[in-house]
């Protein structure tokens, strides 16, 4: 999924199937973080991916 993946309401293909489509792109090779859906009058308008990076530092 890129920064900016916006779905283009023109396609033929189901809106809600779109949507669910996103969200598990967006869930994909996540080991960290969280996915968030902002939902609207009852439509998701967005959907934001954070991912946290684990950082090993060897001592010594």
């Amino acid at each position: 999924m890129t920064n900016s993946e916006t779905l283009d309401v023109r396609t033929h293909e189901d809106p809600q199937d779109a949507t669910l489509k996103l969200i598990r792109n967006a869930l994909e090779n996540l080991q960290f973080g969280y996915v968030t859906a902002i939902v609207q009058d009852g439509v998701v308008v967005q959907i934001e991916r954070t991912e946290k990076k684990r950082v090993s530092r060897k001592k010594g």
